[in-house]
C-alpha cells in the first residue's frame, strides 16, 4: 500500500510540473489533493510553493 501510495504521489508531482509548463499554474497558483481511502488520508500541496520546484515534501498529510 506505500508502494502505491508514494508512486500516486509522484504521478501527482509529475502531472503537477506539466501543468505548470503548459503555463495552466503560474508560480506559486493552484493546490492539488490526493486522497488515500485505505486509510482516509489526504495530501494536500503546500501553499505558496513554485509548482515548476513542486516535490515530495511539499505534499502536507492530512487525517480526515
Amino acid at each position: 500500500m506505500l508502494n502505491t501510495m508514494l508512486n500516486q504521489k509522484n504521478q501527482l508531482i509529475e502531472l503537477i510540473h506539466q501543468l505548470h509548463l503548459c503555463g495552466h499554474n503560474p508560480a506559486t497558483s493552484g493546490n492539488y489533493s490526493l486522497k488515500d481511502d485505505k486509510n482516509s488520508t489526504v495530501w494536500i500541496s503546500r501553499s505558496g510553493v513554485d509548482k515548476s520546484r513542486f516535490a515530495l515534501e511539499d505534499l502536507n498529510e492530512i487525517l480526515s
